[in-house]
């Protein structure tokens, strides 16, 4: 369970409202029964519930334990915005294998009116939602920055220089083994589903200092993309070192 504040050992503490109705009547939790709650820390803290009531469920925090699920690869990522569950897809599955921040992107300039739009604010709000959600799942104790959607070009002038960014081409034969030497921050870019232009990815490679790999012989969709994009870094670069 997820708890905004800091905790303390011997605190009480209680579920707010959006952990309300899911412990209550989804997991259907009783009196003394174990539970591990996180604060956006490298600590998990173990308590057990003291009181149950329509409106409140109470948490009395008995211990704090050390533990770190956080990838040594922080990985940048930005995905040009898709539809709305396309969008929730992506921030579940990037949120649950390891990503250290997320900006979804406009491709197009529509800067002035999109980006102040209140049905962009509830979307964004709705992320951090989804973003926590994927913590509590994978038992993540650290919610990725998911920040507010941007114009593609704002973002990438932002970028440190000393920063390895990368764009997935379909065009090129370049794969990941020419990304050396590694830093352990990359910031990512993943088209929509029309992906980007040549004259896009020549824009990103020589205004914006992107280094344009593959991801294979074949086109994907926008979020089996992403998927596939993290989880090669992760593979080649972060803590999914699976060589025997």
């Amino acid at each position: 369970m997820f708890y905004e504040k800091e905790i303390k050992r011997k605190q009480n503490i209680h579920l707010t409202n959006n952990n309300l109705h899911y412990f209550k009547n989804v997991l259907r939790v009783k009196i003394n029964e174990k539970i591990e709650v996180f604060n956006n820390t490298n600590h998990v803290f173990l308590g057990k519930i003291t009181l149950i009531k329509k409106n409140l469920i109470q948490i009395l925090i008995e211990k704090k334990l050390k533990k770190n699920k956080e990838s040594s690869l922080k990985i940048h990522f930005a995905p040009i915005m898709l539809n709305q569950k396309k969008m929730n897809f992506i921030i579940q599955k990037s949120t649950e294998l390891g990503v250290h921040s997320i900006t979804p992107l406009l491709q197009k300039n529509k800067f002035s009116t999109e980006i102040n739009s209140s049905s962009l604010l509830s979307q964004y709000n709705r992320w951090k939602n989804i973003a926590i959600s994927a913590c509590q799942q994978c038992e993540r104790n650290k919610i990725p920055i998911i920040n507010y959607p941007e114009y593609m070009y704002s973002w990438c002038s932002k970028l440190p220089n000393n920063e390895l960014k990368i764009i997935f081409d379909p065009y090129t034969k370049k794969t990941i083994n020419s990304l050396t030497p590694i830093q352990k921050k990359i910031n990512v870019i993943i088209g929509g589903e029309s992906g980007f232009s040549i004259m896009e990815i020549n824009n990103f490679k020589k205004k914006y200092n992107f280094k344009n790999i593959s991801l294979g012989k074949r086109i994907l969709r926008a979020e089996t993309s992403s998927i596939a994009a993290i989880s090669i870094l992760l593979y080649k670069y972060g803590e999914l070192d699976l060589t025997i």
